[in-house]
């Protein structure tokens, strides 16, 4: 198993340069975070604007100064449980209960401030992924259990998960007719996409849409006529009564600190989670510094519960839609933030139209999304000892509490450990013996185990490695091997630029793995008959077809996977995706140039795999031809949008038929319009669409976001050999 790592030389981008795109994504992030952070103020019982408060705190002040600039704070899901038991059991009096709340927002800053201070963010990777998603999945639960009630226009009498879960039958058998509509019309356009098999346009934060229809909906069936309007957001009468401070008069109680602590860990913890993903997906791989996150993070909800807002984490969701609108710098967020400060100033009036039932909607699609089957599927894929890690934490955190869940499912990975075979000592150390084999050329043996509860002992060693220098693992000695421990060495290699260096990790033959993923649980097969077993890999249809076109091809053909997708990732394919990894790859040489063939799998992290999927695409490295940087894609409606804020296609006046079909750019026009001669493209035109990039003289194609079997694989490849024979004929005649 290798990582092997090349990766372009980028510069990083300057709102200068990116003003616009950064601008647009910002009005994408404000449209999305007004919505979410409505829906996530009503679900705790805070003031409305309590949620956007955090947003534009998170952006204004935090982003501002973060060293993760695509990643969006704002308010999460996560915490919203743990408020609205806050405000329920700190005070009989509601307002009052949201006054002691805030205090404990305002000390849940102030522990996140010590852990970053005490460097607490980067021992992150302890904690087990699957741990995480349990205790934000048993919050997911309960926010759909108590936002069901909200839909339909009834009050739960209890806001414990178990009880709000029973008393769902008798509010639909009470429900108010007018709000039901309102909610239900909301909720089946929500999910009209997955009944029909179909997907929204990513780019478009269809939540702000929903938004004004349910403001229509509401006027139609007449809910802002009736006397009490309490099934409408409540906005106060003037700017000022948007704030309300805390009061720290109940703050020292154990309930309190109690609150405080999951809601500074929970935070903490989801937050580093999310921006792995964001960083995974960021084109530049700029790598943000977790303690310094951590520290922001909690000054940001000192003072946002100072303020009178919700506490605020990285979110997932939010920061995703930055990245897919194409946002580059940290202006993106930032904007997004103006945004919503300036729509509170200017359209006071119409938060008083927005239906609760359309934002109890939103509320109970969005924590599907991130919560749904798919992603209990995709965890037991995993192994089954992280799904078990996965549903103990989410029935410890329904049953005994969010800090208990929490506590709960890192002392069960702990005892999985054990039972899988580590020792006890090496659970949060293990020994580690390192040779300099050679100038360029590390070996490095861990032995005991290797676990994500004791990866520092190696990864002071990785922080130390040179550019260029090959790191070889070798993890014979080891009785477990953790899939977390798996993942850090993965994000670890994808986000430091080792040049043309690469990790690699031997010694796994006499392993066992827990599941057919690739990245699973492995443990040291103790029986000496099956160490010497061959592994036998039995190809599919589609993989013997591609292995005929290997073989005419004169090249080897190899369906294992391999985890050096990063040399993909900065194509723009692969935007808004992270490149996980390669399988059935071949190679060939076509005169000085090679081609390489593999399918790749893209994928937006575990919380977001509904929209991750298979691809294939072939890799053309130009040896002696300069060819310049461009993309060749599609044009479509959206693009035509993007080229009336100044981002132009390149046309040509002769073929206009092309210049409708195809979207051609890049940042030297004139190299373009040279390469792109008469006869290329009269060859592009004539043979089934294919897009094409170029970046770092590699040329890459692929047909659209699907797999190609071997009549697709054997056109692309004479579709490039024509391409390039186009391409060095033209070259020759101009010298």
């Amino acid at each position: 198993m290798s990582i092997v790592y090349k990766v372009p030389q980028n510069n990083l981008p300057r709102l200068k340069t990116h003003w616009r795109l950064d601008m647009l994504a910002g009005a994408w992030v404000f449209m999305f975070s007004l919505s979410m952070s409505l829906a996530l103020a009503a679900a705790a019982g805070f003031p409305i604007f309590a949620g956007c408060i955090a947003a534009i705190v998170g952006g204004l002040l935090v982003n501002v100064l973060s060293s993760s600039p695509l990643a969006v704070k704002a308010s999460g899901l996560s915490t919203i449980p743990i408020l609205l038991l806050a405000v329920d059991n700190l005070s009989y009096y509601p307002q009052t209960g949201i006054q002691y709340t805030l205090a404990v927002i305002v000390l849940a800053g102030v522990f996140q401030v010590i852990l970053g201070i005490l460097r607490v963010g980067s021992w992150q990777s302890v904690v087990p992924d699957a741990v995480i998603f349990g205790v934000i999945t048993a919050a997911a639960i309960h926010i759909f259990a108590h936002q069901v009630h909200t839909l339909v226009g009834a009050s739960p009498q209890n806001h414990q998960a178990f009880w709000l879960l029973l008393e769902i039958p008798n509010s639909l058998w009470n429900l108010q007719p007018a709000v039901a509509l309102v909610g239900g019309i909301s909720l089946f356009i929500l999910f009209a996409p997955s009944l029909f098999r179909t997907r929204w346009d990513n780019s478009v934060p269809f939540q702000f849409i929903i938004l004004l229809i349910g403001v229509a909906m509401g006027f139609y069936v007449g809910l802002p006529e009736l006397s009490d309007k309490k099934y409408l957001l409540n906005p106060p009468h003037d700017y000022w009564q948007i704030f309300t401070f805390p009061d720290f008069t109940k703050l020292i109680t154990w309930q309190s600190i109690n609150y405080a602590l999951f809601i500074a860990l929970m935070g903490m913890l989801e937050s580093l989670l999310n921006n792995k993903t964001i960083e995974v997906l960021d084109i530049y791989r700029r790598k943000s510094l977790p303690n310094q996150e951590v520290i922001l993070l909690g000054l940001g909800n000192i003072v946002s519960g100072l303020l009178g807002g919700m506490p605020m984490i990285i979110t997932l969701a939010t920061s995703s839609l930055n990245v897919n609108s194409h946002a580059k710098t940290r202006w993106g967020a930032i904007f997004g933030s103006f945004f919503m400060l300036l729509s509170i100033v200017l359209f006071w009036n119409f938060f008083q139209y927005i239906p609760l039932a359309t934002l109890a909607a939103l509320l109970i699609y969005t924590t599907y999304r991130l919560n749904s089957l798919q992603l209990f599927r995709s965890i037991r894929e995993i192994g089954i000892d992280q799904f078990i890690i996965f549903i103990l934490t989410i029935v410890i955190s329904l049953i005994f509490g969010w800090l208990a869940g929490l506590v709960g499912g890192i002392i069960t990975t702990f005892m999985g450990y054990v039972f899988l075979g580590s020792p006890l000592k090496s659970i949060f150390r293990t020994h580690v013996e390192v040779n300099k084999r050679s100038k360029n050329r590390l070996k490095i043996d861990i032995c005991d185990s290797a676990l994500a509860s004791n990866y520092f002992s190696l990864q002071k060693y990785l922080r130390n490695i040179a550019p260029n220098e090959r790191v070889i693992i070798d993890l014979a000695k080891t009785k477990v091997v953790d899939h977390n421990f798996l993942e850090q060495i993965y994000y670890f290699a994808h986000t430091n630029d080792l040049n043309d260096g690469r990790i690699e990790l031997q010694g796994l033959k006499n392993h066992i793995a827990i599941s057919s993923h690739p990245l699973a649980t492995l443990r040291l097969d103790k029986n000496p008959q099956n160490q010497n077993r061959r592994l036998t890999i039995d190809l599919d249809e589609r993989q013997i077809d591609l292995q005929a076109v290997a073989a005419v091809n004169n090249a080897k053909f190899e369906s294992n996977l391999t985890y050096d997708g990063i040399v993909l990732q900065g194509f723009a394919f692969t935007f808004g995706y992270e490149v996980r990894y390669r399988e059935n790859k071949f190679m060939k040489f076509y005169n000085s140039n090679m081609l390489e063939f593999s399918d790749v799998f893209l994928t937006r992290g575990i919380r977001m795999s509904e929209m991750s999927y298979k691809m294939s695409v072939l890799l053309i490295t130009v040896l002696e031809l300069p060819i310049p940087d461009f993309t060749l894609t599609k044009e479509d409606l959206m693009d035509k949008f993007f080229q009336s804020l100044g981002y132009e296609d390149i046309d040509f006046e002769a073929y206009p038929s092309f210049s409708e079909t195809y979207l051609l750019q890049g940042e030297n026009p004139t190299k373009i319009r040279t390469m792109f001669t008469a006869e290329l493209l009269e060859h592009i035109q004539h043979h089934p669409f294919y897009c094409l990039e170029a970046k770092n003289n590699r040329l890459l194609l692929y047909q659209s976001k699907s797999l190609m079997d071997k009549v697709d694989l054997e056109d692309a490849i004479a579709f490039v050999e024509q391409f390039l024979d186009i391409v060095y004929e033209e070259k020759l005649k101009l010298g």
